[in-house]
């Protein structure tokens, strides 16, 4: 059952923008889809289904895909032995560190949670 509180995108990753919930019974679920040049507005069935039971489609709603995204830093620095190491962020915060540490990369990546 499609929820008007909770975010979709069609099965093929359009974004979706729900308008109502409660419209005629074959399908009830109003709204539209973001697509190249504009939005287009679609119908669905309760349970988001574009052609109905039986038939999947691109344009079915499926729940939007939480992400999480993270950064790392990477360091470079000399340890207390003069020995160069590689540090992560967090690892870099754990250690004292003197004037010869240079930050080398940044990463960002974003994860499906």
């Amino acid at each position: 059952m499609i929820d008007i509180n909770k975010e979709y995108t069609t099965r093929d990753g359009n974004e979706v923008r729900i308008y109502a919930v409660d419209g005629h019974l074959k399908y009830p679920i109003h709204g539209a889809i973001k697509r190249e040049g504009g939005c287009r507005s679609m119908e669905w069935t309760k349970d988001g289904m574009y052609h109905g039971v039986g038939f999947e489609s691109g344009l079915d709603l499926i729940e939007k895909k939480q992400t999480k995204t993270i950064h790392i830093g990477v360091y470079v620095y000399y340890n207390k032995l003069g020995i160069i190491q590689v540090a992560s962020r967090t690892e870099f915060d754990k250690n004292i560190l003197d004037n010869y540490t240079k930050e080398v990369d940044f990463i960002t990546k974003t994860y499906e949670i």
